[in-house]
Parts: structure tokens; sequence; C-alpha cells
């Protein structure tokens, strides 16, 4: 059996994946993996993380573009949204009320 290890920029398990969890090591994808672009990543590689994280417990992808300022966000069932400053990305998908604001992601304060 192959496996692949890979560390995402930002990721999200849930706390009753984690407490199940016997070793240090957790298996699996997290539920949400975030992935900031830059001149190392390969659309083909994003490509492939994208396929394998939803092969397992992922329910959503997210890429970010510092370039564009934009929040490009892929859902189980191939739901594709782009977000910019000024939208709110929903997080019901996690059980958050609020949605997140992009903007908060590309401003310096």
């Amino acid at each position: 059996m192959a496996t692949e290890a890979r560390r995402a920029d930002v990721a999200l398990v849930s706390k009753d994946r984690l407490e199940r969890e016997e070793n240090k090591v957790f298996f699996g994808s997290p539920e949400l993996v975030i992935e900031i672009l830059s001149s190392s990543n390969l659309a083909m590689d994003l490509d492939h993380l994208r396929e394998v994280c939803f092969q397992d417990e992922c329910l959503e992808f997210w890429v970010i573009s510092l370039e564009f300022q934009t929040v490009t966000v892929f859902r189980r069932g191939r739901v594709v949204n782009v977000y910019v400053p000024g939208d709110h990305v929903p997080l019901d998908t996690f059980g958050a009320q609020s949605p997140f604001p992009v903007a908060g992601i590309f401003s310096a304060e």
C-alpha cells in the first residue's frame, strides 16, 4: 500500500478526529486544506493534492493567490467558487455561523 506524506500550508481537523488518533501522527486528509500559491507550486501538483485529499475526508480545498487576491474554494461534488476582497467565504460546512471575510487574508491589519 503506497502512502503519501504531505503538509498543507494551513489545515483544519475536527477535534473528534484528532481524539480518535491513537498515534501522534495524523493519518488521512484534514477536513479543510488551504494552499497558498507560490512560485514553487505547480498547477499539476495542486490538482493532484486536491484529488488525493478529496479521496479521503477533505470537505474543502482552498487555493489562495496573493498576486491576484483570490481565494478559490473547491468543495466535494466538483463545486468551485472564487472569492475576492469584499466577499465572504461561507463556513457552514464546518459548523461556523459567520462567514470568513476574504479581505482579512490580504490586508496588512
